[in-house]
Formats: C-alpha cells, sequence, structure tokens
C-alpha cells in the first residue's frame, strides 16, 4: 500500500511541475506516453497503467509486464491489455486470447478500449485554475494534444465490425452523468457525481451475432455500456471484461477517488492471489512468440524482452559486479591463451618422425611431412602426388 501512495505522490508532483511555466528551467518534459507500466518509461505518464498496477499489487497479486504474447503470459491468470491503437484486436491477438482462455476455467482478460487521452483533462483543469503566460501556455498545450488525438482518431473506420464486438468512432465526446449496474456490488460505495469519466467512441456488443460468446452488461453509462462482461460458453468462470475506455482506469484518472473505487471492484471481481500480468503494446501491438517488437524509444529499458542474464546485468549492484567479473574473464582469456608475440621457448625442428617417444609433438616437423604424405597417399594417384612433390621441391623448399 504504501508503494502506491508513493507512486501517486510522485505523479501528483510531477503533474504540478508541469503545469508551471514551460520556460522554466529545470521543468519536468510531459509524458503521455500511452499504455505502459512500471518497468517502462512511460510508468509516471497521465496515461500509464503503474498506478493499476501498483492497486493489484497492493491487494496481495502478483504483477508483472510483457510487450509480447507468449508461453511466459501464457502462465497468467489475469491479463491487462490497454492497446495504444484505436483498431480492435486482430484476429491473431483474438485467436491467442480466445485459447488462453479456454486453457482452464478462472482467466480474466481487462481490456481497456483507446479512445481517451488523459492529457486533455488534465490540460483543461490546468486552463481552469491558472492565469496569465501559464494558462496561454496550458491552452496552447490543450489545443496540440486534441490535434494529436485528432489525428490518430482519423487514421481509424468509422466502424469496425469484430467477432467480439463493434466500435463505433462517429459518436460526439460526452460525460457520464449518471451510472447503473446489474448487480450492486459495482456501485456501492461510488459516490457517481464525483466521477469524471468521458465515452466518445463506443465498444458495442449489443444486437452483436456471435454464438461463442454471452454478453453480460456489468456497469451501464447511461444507455452505453461502460463494463460488459464477455463468457465463453463452456467456460462460464473465465471471461472478457471490456472496458470503453481508460477514463477511470489509467494514471491521471485514477486521481479521482471514486475512480480507484471502480478499480478496486474490478481488481476484487478478478479473485485472489492472483498471476497478473499487464500486457503493453504500441500501435503495431503486441509480438506473438519469441520475438520483441523493436522499442518505439531507443532509452526504454524493455527487460521484459531480455534473457534471465541480461536481467541480472541490468540490476545493481550486482549488475555492476558481474560486468567488471566478465571484463576481468576477458582480460585472462586473452592473456592466458593466446600466443602474441616471439614465442616462449625455442622449437627445435626435427624431420624425424616419431611415434612412439616426445618427439611425437608440435615441435616435431615430422608429423606435418607424415600428415601429408598420408593425405597424398588417399588420393590413389602417384602421378599427382610426384608433381606435388615436386612442385615442393622447385617452388618452396631451399635445401
Amino acid at each position: 500500500m504504501k508503494r502506491f501512495w508513493y507512486l501517486m505522490m510522485i505523479l501528483l508532483a510531477s503533474l504540478a511541475i508541469v503545469g508551471c511555466d514551460e520556460e522554466e528551467e529545470g521543468a519536468v518534459p510531459f509524458d503521455s506516453t500511452y499504455g505502459e507500466g512500471v518497468k517502462s518509461e512511460g510508468r509516471y505518464s497521465v496515461n500509464g497503467t503503474a498506478v493499476f498496477a501498483n492497486m493489484f499489487e497492493s491487494a496481495g497479486h502478483n504483477v508483472r509486464f510483457s510487450t509480447r504474447l507468449d508461453s511466459r503470459v501464457r502462465s497468467s491468470d489475469v491479463i491487462i491489455w490497454a492497446p495504444d491503437s484505436f483498431l480492435g484486436p486482430n484476429e491473431q491477438e483474438r485467436r491467442w486470447f480466445e485459447s488462453w482462455i479456454r486453457e482452464e476455467t478462472g482467466k480474466t482478460l481487462i481490456y481497456i478500449g483507446r479512445d481517451y487521452d488523459g492529457e486533455l483533462p488534465y490540460w483543461s483543469k490546468v486552463i481552469r485554475s491558472s492565469s496569465g503566460d501559464t494558462k496561454a501556455n496550458a491552452q496552447q498545450r490543450f489545443n496540440q494534444a486534441i490535434i494529436r488525438h485528432e489525428a490518430l482518431r482519423q487514421r481509424t473506420p468509422e466502424t469496425q465490425e469484430l467477432d467480439w464486438f463493434t466500435i463505433d468512432m462517429s459518436r460526439s465526446n460526452r460525460f457520464v452523468r449518471d451510472l447503473t449496474a446489474s448487480d450492486s456490488y459495482w456501485l456501492d460505495g461510488i459516490e457517481i457525481d464525483k466521477c469524471e469519466i468521458a465515452i466518445r467512441g463506443e465498444i458495442q456488443h449489443r444486437d452483436f451475432n456471435n454464438s461463442g460468446w454471452k454478453y453480460e452488461d456489468l456497469i451501464l453509462a447511461e444507455d452505453t455500456p461502460l463494463l460488459f462482461r464477455m463468457r465463453p460458453f463452456g467456460y462460464q468462470d473465465s471471461s472478457v471484461l471490456v472496458a470503453q475506455n481508460g477514463s477511470f482506469l489509467l494514471n491521471y484518472s485514477l486521481i479521482n477517488h471514486e475512480h480507484r473505487k471502480l478499480a478496486g471492484k474490478i481488481i476484487d471481481f478478478c479473485g485472489e492471489d492472483l498471476q497478473v500480468t499487464f500486457v503493453e503494446s504500441r500501435q503495431r501491438g503486441p509480438s506473438m512468440g519469441g520475438t520483441p517488437p523493436p522499442s518505439a524509444n531507443p532509452n526504454r529499458p524493455d527487460r521484459e524482452q531480455r534473457p534471465g542474464f541480461f536481467n541480472l546485468l541490468m540490476t545493481n549492484p550486482l549488475g555492476l559486479i558481474l560486468i567488471h567479473l566478465c571484463i576481468a574473464g576477458l582480460i585472462y582469456c586473452f592473456l592466458r591463451f593466446p600466443v602474441f608475440g616471439r614465442a616462449r621457448e625455442r622449437f627445435t625442428v626435427s624431420t624425424v618422425v616419431d611415434h612412439k617417444h616426445e618427439n611425437r609433438d608440435i615441435r616435431n616437423f615430422g608429423r606435418h611431412i607424415d600428415a601429408v604424405g598420408g593425405l597424398l597417399h588417399k588420393t590413389r594417384d602417384t602421378q599427382h602426388a610426384a608433381s606435388t612433390i615436386r612442385y615442393y621441391d622447385q617452388h618452396v623448399s631451399n635445401d
């Protein structure tokens, strides 16, 4: 729990510094990296997942991060995926998750829709609470964020019909004023009027013809499912929880106390003492299997993409010790095994082929003669062997 509040304090402090004048020396650059967590550079981003991950840890779960869908991720009980793409999961991704869910009961995938940017409500709040140059700077940053967000949306079809659900990108942005739930569990203790949830693009399942899934609305935002559940027939204890967007699950939105309550409801709903994996994927999606995608950020550690030995090298102080030991080992190998410069002892060359005594070593030139003669004998060509010897006598030998 202390780690959760520590992370929240760092996030708030970073946002407070960024809210100051952009020209002020030492100001922290604003981070809006989407869908990355604790082991990534974007962990303190307004759109990060580190706070949600720390809530899982505080609830007693084991949390890890990955950038690919592989056998290690397959051992998870819960997977959280907030893809940095306005396109829904493609066929390959859906098949991977479906096979994972059907492996055994009790699996849960939490899919968080993309049509949300925590940078917009942040700068909007700065504009309302500031004046002068700070307000003008915040307005400029707000406008830039809108342009970036809209540019990404424009690349996406207005309607996407997928095997799991449909995505309608034509709807206008609206703030949620009312929430209802299928079970009192979901909204018990939630002060709805204090929530700051916004919905634009909609993920819908109504009138959706898919005989392989059973759909259930868990939380409704007026006429739109804010959170719904998909359960494969025959595996009723496994499910996919689909959240419309990250306006109540990503870092900046979880500063709101009521949003943390909603996130806590989802965590409790998953179960107890589970292996939880946050899958991080940029716009091209997670890689499948063994080869991770190249990092979009060269400064990003990508620890989950490295073999175990390289993880040790990045761990202090053990990594520093291992690096020095490796360097010392290389120096020893260079000094001990190769022969540099003059020979350490004078070799006596002998043309006597001795197969029985100590002269059978590398200093016995007769061994070379014996080996060449054996090779010539294997050719079964007397004329070739004789010409080879004559060539040696005429062009190589000085004797």
